[in-house]
């Protein structure tokens, strides 16, 4: 290393060679870190292969048993008009009609809030429900109240940080959605196939910002993990 300094000190071809390959080793720093780091967890895969893998898959999965679940028909019963009475959830319905609203745009398809049981919106933009909730309905209102929840997550650790509100609107959202498992079974079978492989989405991006956390959180996340979706936190550090 000292002769080197003395030669790269000195001016004439001795200085630009070791310009160049000082140069080139730290445009080569990236790929030697990310080599090291495949061969410490035994992950060598393309990120965003796999993720599209994984979106490929639960949509092919999940999207016939949602197509069953969403024909199921007008859906009543006591406890689900008693939701609907709530504001928290009649703010979710409010969220996941815009959510709808913005896929059908991306995928070109209508959109009609009548498919939804929504006949008209009042002066504030809240929906109005004058017939019987059906399943794209209560689909509707589950995925804003997730949505909603989402507002409670650490950016960094991926988990919910519930105060008492969040806590109330979470005991909300999974008693909606038991209520909806229970009249249509259809509706959990297809949230179950789209949960597994977006499950391992998230823990690709759990993985993503492990470096950013303290070991013991890292440590800690990953031993909650399944089994089959620790190797995509390994993939997504």
């Amino acid at each position: 290393r000292g002769t080197a300094e003395a030669v790269a000190s000195l001016p004439g071809p001795g200085a630009q060679l070791a310009e160049k390959n000082l140069t080139d080793r730290r445009l080569g720093r990236g790929d030697r870190l990310k080599g090291a780091v495949e061969e410490a967890t035994g992950t060598q895969s393309n990120l965003y292969r796999e993720k599209a893998a994984l979106d490929a898959q639960r949509k092919a999965d999940a999207g016939p048993l949602y197509e069953k679940a969403m024909s199921f028909g007008p859906v009543y019963s006591g406890r689900i008009s008693a939701f609907f009475k709530d504001p928290i959830v009649n703010e979710g319905l409010k969220e996941g009609l815009k959510i709808q609203r913005l896929e059908a745009l991306a995928e070109g398809k209508p959109f009609d809030p009548s498919d939804y049981a929504i006949t008209k919106f009042n002066a504030a933009g809240d929906p109005i429900i004058e017939a019987v909730p059906n399943m794209r309905t209560l689909d509707a209102a589950k995925k804003g109240l997730d949505k909603i929840l989402d507002q409670y997550r650490n950016p960094i650790a991926g988990r919910l940080e519930l105060g008492g509100r969040g806590v109330g609107i979470d005991k909300v959202r999974k008693a909606l959605v038991r209520e909806i498992d229970s009249i249509n079974p259809n509706y959990a079978k297809a949230r179950e196939a789209w949960s597994g492989p977006s499950a391992s989405m998230d823990a690709v991006a759990k993985g993503r910002a492990a470096l950013k956390n303290d070991p013991e959180v890292t440590s800690s996340i990953m031993a909650k993990l399944p089994e089959g979706d620790k190797a995509y936190f390994r993939m997504g550090v």
